[in-house]
């Protein structure tokens, strides 16, 4: 596994991919810092956190997408599956390296927290859930992302679809306004919420931790990766 992590983290800062991904999240986040925190006169970094939230929704699809589909349309997938690695050291190789440069790009709210210290004490709890939340969304929406990398070789197909995914978890929660009430329509309602990513996010934001949050995103990060292993088995099958 660290072969592979070490290969992917190499290739993510020898293209333009990891750079790109830091500088939308060091751009955005400095804009809404600036406007929404100092701007404002605010103690906290609630509404920076908020905001940077959608933007990992256009990021995190363009960190993951070349992850296994620039391996499938070089041809160097073949030398992975045909490597004594294990599929689940080659996935959780891959995850790690994406992952780790995702959790880079969080040191930033380090440097926010501190320079508002210069000023006021923010609410240390606020600043710890919301990194905790933004670190476990991460992982899910990193899992989700190398899943649909590991299903095609076009990396635009890739990004494009991993964002369409991330779009309708931000916005499932409202089509339960949409459900008739009654029992026969909970099944819908039991359905959304388990797909709700974003729901379990607020909790966090106010400094509550959510056991069963940081259970439901590392069940999503788990399963997707589990999903990813799987297509990794039957490609080496075939």
């Amino acid at each position: 596994m660290l072969a592979v992590f070490k290969k992917e983290f190499k290739a993510a800062f020898t293209s333009p991919i990891a750079y790109i991904f830091l500088f939308l999240i060091l751009i955005f986040s400095g804009y809404f810092f600036a406007a929404a925190t100092l701007g404002a006169d605010r103690a906290d970094l609630s509404p920076v956190f908020g905001n940077v939230l959608t933007i990992f929704l256009f990021a995190v699809p363009v960190l993951t997408m070349r992850i296994f589909s620039e391996e499938k349309r070089q041809k160097t997938d073949q030398l992975l599956l045909t490597s004594p690695k294990t599929n689940t050291q080659i996935v959780m190789g891959k995850f790690f390296a994406a992952y780790i440069i995702y959790l880079l790009s969080l040191l930033i709210f380090v440097v926010f927290y501190i320079t508002v210290c210069f000023f006021v004490q923010p609410p240390l709890g606020i600043f710890i859930g919301n990194m905790v939340a933004l670190s476990l969304v991460g992982a899910a929406f990193i899992a989700i992302g190398i899943f649909i990398s590991s299903l095609t070789e076009n990396q635009i197909v890739s990004v494009l679809t991993t964002f369409g995914i991330f779009l309708l978890l931000l916005f499932i929660d409202g089509f339960k306004n949409f459900i008739p009430s009654g029992s026969v329509f909970n099944f819908l309602n039991y359905v959304i919420d388990a797909f709700a990513l974003y729901g379990r996010y607020s909790d966090f934001t106010i400094g509550i931790f959510d056991f069963s949050g940081i259970l439901y995103y590392l069940s999503v990060a788990g399963l997707f990766l589990f999903l990813t292993t799987r297509v990794l088995e039957k490609r080496r099958w075939n």
